[in-house]
């Protein structure tokens, strides 16, 4: 994938966007409101934007520059719908998984040069992965029947099984709440740990009492 040689950034603390799901974000700081007037004069195809978290520590130095986590998932700005008082609601997508370096500042938000991090090859044969990943879709349909009504959610995850990798990262963005269930499944480059960090969350949740399991919302700030 071609990305730009730099790319605003908007970090935020203990959230983790991941692939596959475009994510709704309200945004009220005027740094970050100058940053999507920015966007707004681009064409849409220009409109990346990488969502870092913020590290450990950050809550001493937000309004400055707390240190980053440097892998994070670069994706793009696909609608703003402008709000009461100067804020917007943009949605994101989640594009590709990145490292990111920072550059010196020259607005009021921060800038970052992202380096796409493409999946690693599995050691697994196709016969194993195409079994693991129908474990998965398993406990999504037996999921789906426990929430009745309410998992009628999940059946436009699943209704395109073709690309695999599409599919557990789709899955993983709507299902994984824990942030740092998240973060490793970002940092998971190969397929097979992304498909094992998933399947154990899925059986987490079934183990709860019958009436507790809850699906995550998409992330909003």
């Amino acid at each position: 994938m071609d990305v730009p040689d730099a790319v605003p950034m908007f970090p935020l603390p203990d959230h983790v966007l991941l692939l596959g799901l475009p994510t709704p974000y309200r945004i009220f700081e005027p740094r970050y409101r100058a940053l999507v007037d920015d966007l707004l004069a681009r064409e849409p195809r220009d409109r990346w934007l990488a969502v870092p978290r913020l590290a450990p520590g950050w809550q001493g130095a937000y309004h400055g520059q707390p240190a980053i986590q440097p892998v994070c998932t670069l994706g793009k700005v696909r609608n703003i719908r402008p709000l009461e008082d100067g804020q917007f609601l943009v949605i994101v997508e989640g594009l590709a998984r990145c490292e990111l370096s920072e550059l010196p500042a020259t607005s009021d938000w921060r800038m970052a040069r992202p380096t796409v991090l493409d999946d690693l090859p599995g050691a697994e044969s196709p016969e194993e992965r195409s079994a693991a990943i129908r474990s998965v879709l398993a406990l999504v349909n037996h999921l789906r029947n426990r929430l009745g009504d309410r998992g009628q959610v999940l059946a436009p995850l699943v209704q395109n099984t073709s690309d695999e990798c599409a599919l557990i990262d789709r899955l993983g963005a709507a299902l994984l709440g824990d942030v740092e269930v998240r973060q490793s499944f970002l940092l998971a480059r190969r397929l097979p740990e992304r498909v094992d960090i998933l399947r154990r969350g899925l059986v987490a949740v079934l183990e709860r009492p019958q009436g507790t399991s809850r699906l995550r919302p998409p992330s909003t700030n």
